[in-house]
Parts: structure tokens; C-alpha cells; sequence
């Protein structure tokens, strides 16, 4: 017997009160959390250092929000948006918000998923609080909407 997927079938939400960081520098992981803690209390947040922490610590939460450096060993945040993407194609999850973060110019799949769509962002390293906690905000308001 064959089980058909219905394509008009609702996704299954992300948490919208949780928020995971990933970045290999110890430094900037510290200041994404003080930042976040300090604005955003009532808000779960897992921390991890690479791309495939990352995309491990999304399947088991599921979070609203992932906030990404691009350039992490092990996995590339690039590569853990593509895996957390395709695990939520596969699973009709709804994807999550992704803020990436960089010194370096956006790769390919970078620029798609940030081009025309509001969803992600791309914000250019060093990141300014100000700007970090718009886009958190203008993420968590689409959450709720």
C-alpha cells in the first residue's frame, strides 16, 4: 500500500520560543547570548559551535529562530541551512527563521535563500546589538503572524 504525502497538508510550526546560535568563536557565542538573554528572556536558547551541532540540536527542538555564522569547521552554516532545509522538506516542518552572520561575501545558496524572501537575512560581521536584535524581532513577529 502506498501512502501519499498531501502537499496541502500543514506544516508542523516551528517553536517559536526557541532560538539557537551556532558559531565556533567562544567570543562571539558569549556576546550572542548575554545580548539574547539580556532582550529576550522568556526565550529557550541552545548554543553550539559548528554546522553540524547545529542541524543535530534543530532536529531535536525544531526552533523559530537560527542564528548562524557562515564559516564554522565540521559543517559551514551554509551547508547545516541546507541539511535543517531538506530535513524539513522531507518531514513538513516549517522552516525557521535563519539570521546568518559573515565577514565574507554570501555564498550562492546563501544570496537564493535571502534574495526576494524576508524569512532570512544576511547581517555583515562585526554585528552591530542594534541591528541583531531588529532582525530577531522583525523573525519573532513573523512567527506570530
Amino acid at each position: 500500500m502506498c501512502v501519499e504525502l498531501n502537499p496541502q497538508a500543514v506544516a508542523v510550526a516551528c517553536d517559536p520560543l526557541r532560538i539557537l546560535v551556532a558559531d565556533d568563536e567562544a567570543s562571539i557565542r558569549n556576546v550572542l547570548t548575554r545580548i539574547i538573554h539580556m532582550h529576550f528572556s522568556r526565550y529557550h536558547l541552545d548554543v553550539v559551535c559548528n554546522g553540524a551541532e547545529a542541524y543535530e540540536c534543530f532536529v531535536k527542538w525544531h526552533h523559530g529562530i537560527v542564528i548562524t555564522d557562515l564559516m564554522m569547521p565540521k559543517r559551514t552554516g551554509d551547508q547545516a541551512f541546507q541539511d535543517i532545509s531538506e530535513f524539513c522538506h522531507k518531514n513538513n516542518w516549517a522552516m525557521p527563521a535563519v539570521i546568518f552572520m559573515s565577514g565574507f561575501p554570501a555564498s550562492k545558496i546563501v544570496s537564493k535563500a535571502i534574495s526576494g524572501k524576508t524569512q532570512h537575512c544576511l547581517l555583515s560581521k562585526p554585528v552591530h546589538q542594534t541591528d541583531l536584535l531588529a532582525k530577531i524581532r522583525e523573525r519573532m513577529m513573523s512567527l506570530v503572524e
